[in-house]
């Protein structure tokens, strides 16, 4: 077949916007890609679309479709938009001309999607374009090979094709200490996260693999470059643990200033990924906010969830958190409740860890076997195949593997935001140090009034 036209789509299903918990959009990054590496291959016309930030229903998707006539269609696709993949192969099947299908993204752990005819599991961006050129010249196309493909070389993408309007689409949440309209970008420096964590799945993930694979300082200042050329100035690094290489967060801190004086910077880190150093440099580098996996309290739960075999990482985490606040760094933790095998007064002192922790945000999740996570793996038998497309963090578990019960486990989570967050203490507190940034921010402190969260 000759392929003369792609169409890039993620999906987005009803239970995302089901919990009305704010979201922070970040790009679809395997498809952002491979629009690149389309674009400089120079053969394909290419055309992009993002449903989680512009919904095109049947009839309308339909109509996308039908003016550009694809040959192939990408889907970027979770469990949690398993409803969208159904309406949309229903829709692409009914075309004149039907167009070759393939799927990226975490549902692939489910094995084989109806509707879809090549599913190509992990940062497929590469294996993808390789499959598009194996159609384009008659070649049979090779199976996709056992696990999930990495991206070995991330300095040898292009980077993906921004515009000040794409860019708008992907704003992040996050009350900054910014006098100023947050214009927000965003960046990947690597790919792979070692922490290896018992529940981690690309659902919640931007990339595959336990090895760091980290792309050159210069490229990314590069890329920084351009991003603050379209306006940009704060910038979303969207690695699953920045801070995993201590030389690789230097070499950008210390490159930052030329490239884009003035930049503030959001990023991920671990608590025991960082020292009082590192965090002095990086505070002076720009970065605003540091967003904390804590997870748990007891030591006995982090060792179930294979965090870490510290048993001081309450002291570790009181200690970060306070040097955070001291350089001016907002933070956000990052709570699990039910975690397998987690008592009720287990989940009670991550609560008081969290509220001791004093952070400007905190956000408690259930905990969540997501398909590709190892939980998945060790508790299948008990997650039923109907289960699996209600299973998301922001709602109770359909499969509560901790010793609450379904009752306790809802009514501390529910307890968790009002023991933390909403206290008139906090409030106050909270808008002192936002007021300036709400003001040319309102949008945000709407999207995060409590009655518009999920509990």
């Amino acid at each position: 077949m000759r392929v003369a036209r792609v169409a890039l789509i993620r999906l987005h299903g009803r239970l995302v916007g089901a919990t009305g918990h704010p979201r922070n959009p970040r790009p679809p990054w395997t498809l952002a890609y491979l629009e690149a590496l389309l674009l400089r291959d120079g053969r394909y016309g290419v055309r992009f679309h993002d449903q989680l930030t512009h919904p095109l229903p049947g009839a309308r998707l339909a109509a996308w479709l039908g003016r550009w006539a694809p040959q192939v269609v990408v889907l970027q696709v979770t469990t949690l938009d398993l409803d969208a993949l159904a309406e949309a192969t229903a829709v692409i099947a009914a075309l004149p001309e039907r167009p070759v299908v393939l799927a990226v993204g975490q549902a692939l752990a489910l094995g084989t999607l109806p509707g879809v005819d090549l599913c190509l599991p992990g940062e497929a961006e590469e294996r993808a374009l390789g499959v598009i050129a194996d159609l384009d010249a008659g070649r049979p196309v090779a199976p996709a090979g056992d696990g999930p493909a990495l991206v070995e070389h991330p300095s040898r993408l292009p980077p993906p094709s921004w515009d000040r309007a794409r860019l708008a689409a992907y704003p992040m949440h996050y009350p900054l200490r910014l006098a100023a309209r947050a214009r927000w970008g965003h960046l990947l420096t690597g790919r792979g996260c070692p922490g290896g964590c018992l529940f981690c799945s690309p659902v919640t993930r931007e990339s595959y693999g336990t090895r760091l694979r980290l792309r050159e300082p210069g490229e990314i200042l590069a890329e920084v470059r351009a991003l603050a050329a379209l306006g940009v100035n704060v910038l979303s690094l969207d690695d699953d643990d920045f801070t995993a290489s201590r030389e690789h967060v230097l070499a950008f801190c210390e490159g930052l200033a030329g490239a884009a004086p003035g930049m503030r910077w959001i990023c991920h880190a671990r608590l025991d990924d960082l020292d009082a150093s590192l965090m002095e440099r990086m505070a002076a580098a720009g970065c605003v906010l540091l967003r904390f996996g804590v997870e748990a309290a007891a030591p006995r739960v982090l060792r179930i969830l294979h965090k870490t075999q510290r048993e001081d990482w309450e002291d570790l985490a009181k200690e970060v958190f306070h040097r955070a606040r001291a350089l001016g760094m907002a933070t956000t933790a990052l709570v699990l409740l039910g975690n397998p095998d987690e008592t009720l007064e287990e989940a009670q002192r991550s609560i008081a860890l969290a509220r001791a922790l004093q952070p400007d945000m905190v956000q408690f999740h259930y905990f969540t076997p997501y398909p590709g996570s190892p939980a998945f793996t060790r508790w299948r038998e008990h997650i039923p195949p109907a289960a699996v497309p209600s299973l998301y963090h922001y709602r109770a578990p359909p499969v509560n593997l901790s010793r609450m019960s379904d009752e306790e486990l809802a009514a501390i989570h529910g307890a968790a935001y009002r023991r933390v967050l909403l206290r008139p203490a906090f409030a106050l507190a909270h808008l002192r140090t936002y007021a300036p940034f709400y003001r040319h921010n309102p949008g945000v402190l709407l999207d995060l009034l409590p009655q518009r969260s999920a509990r």
